[in-house]
């Protein structure tokens, strides 16, 4: 029986939009850097940015970090937008469930607005952020703080996250899940599980 609802936040409860190749590309018209050099910098780096292990002025030596940071965190911002539909829906199916976040998400994006706005809605104690915690997903330790944090019995829980392979993890420790495609798609498998609010 599934007691609690876990969803990861990017290109699920927030479209991402080409991140981040169209955050970096925008980024490198603004620093005057070639666009395929930056985008591979920072692929490298991002694992790191999101176990809160690297630094976004490694990204780049041409503008100070702080610069760095406010054109980054500019930049993501214009490029995302909220998944309107599956944002209500998760919040109404707070009244029914505890529901919450794993994420892997740098220190960086996870100051933004738009990240703000979906952590806000939830209990804090229901919210798992890679950053924070100095681990990602797929790794199983950040699955297993989340189930110390929560309380919540991993048989018991539904995790949804649009990568395979953080759905498979999941899948190990004990937990239910669904690799997220699009909203219908998700409702047509969450009502296996759940009874769906009106």
């Amino acid at each position: 029986m599934i007691t609690c609802v876990v969803f990861d936040v990017g290109n699920v409860l927030v479209h991402n939009g080409q991140f981040p190749e169209a955050v970096v590309a925008q980024m490198a018209e603004e620093l005057e850097v070639r666009v395929r050099p930056l985008i591979s910098n920072y692929k490298s780096l991002l694992p790191r940015l999101e176990s809160n292990k690297g630094l976004i002025s490694r990204l780049s030596s041409k503008k100070p970090a702080q610069v760095l940071k406010k054109l980054y965190q500019k930049t993501a911002q214009k490029t995302f937008s909220l998944n309107k539909e599956l944002f209500d829906l998760a919040l109404k199916l707070k009244k029914d469930y505890p529901v919450g976040i794993i994420s892997n998400v740098d220190k960086y994006l996870v100051e933004i607005p738009i990240h703000q706005k979906v952590y806000r809605r939830f209990n804090s104690n229901l919210v798992v952020l890679s950053c924070q915690v100095g681990t990602r997903k797929p790794q199983p330790e950040i699955y297993r703080l989340f189930l110390k944090k929560s309380g919540c019995s991993a048989k018991n829980i539904l995790f949804i996250d649009n990568t395979r392979e953080n759905v498979v993890a999941a899948r190990k420790l004990g937990m239910k899940g669904i690799i997220f495609k699009n909203n219908r798609q998700l409702k047509k498998e969450l009502a296996r599980y759940l009874i769906l609010p009106a």
